[in-house]
């Protein structure tokens, strides 16, 4: 038998994210902590209606990175990458669910990002 994956119902991850999230403003919190990780060193909120905006001037995401990282569910990736690539910040997270946050704010995310420039040669210009 070759390899197989497991899926998941997207149940499990609601019910992850209420679990391990648990109330709006921790939930912000951690939206607000991606951007920390990312580099950025300013982070708008905006708040229209029935509508929340959060823009930061980070480092952004590669599809690769996204579907690597935004899009896998409890990755380990921190526990081998400790610091944030260009200012050198401690990662914050460890079980690699701050992203199911999002379902506590929200039905619907539209993620705009884009991935600037490779982390190593990131820090290598701006350092």
């Amino acid at each position: 038998m070759g390899t197989r994956l497991f899926t998941v119902d997207a149940r499990l991850l609601r019910e992850l994210g209420e679990r391990l999230v648990g109330r709006p403003h921790i939930a912000l919190a951690e939206l607000i902590k991606n951007s920390y990780d990312a580099d950025a060193r300013h982070v708008e909120l905006t708040f229209e209606g029935d509508r929340i905006a959060i823009a930061d001037d980070g480092h952004g995401m590669t599809e690769n990175d996204f579907t690597e990282r935004w899009m896998r569910i409890g990755t380990t990736i921190k526990n081998d990458q400790k610091l944030s690539p260009a200012l050198l910040r401690p990662l914050t997270g460890s079980k690699g669910v701050g992203r199911l946050a999002v379902q506590l704010l929200a039905e619907r995310l539209d993620l705009h990002t884009v991935g600037l420039l490779p982390p190593l040669l990131w820090r290598m210009k701006h350092h």
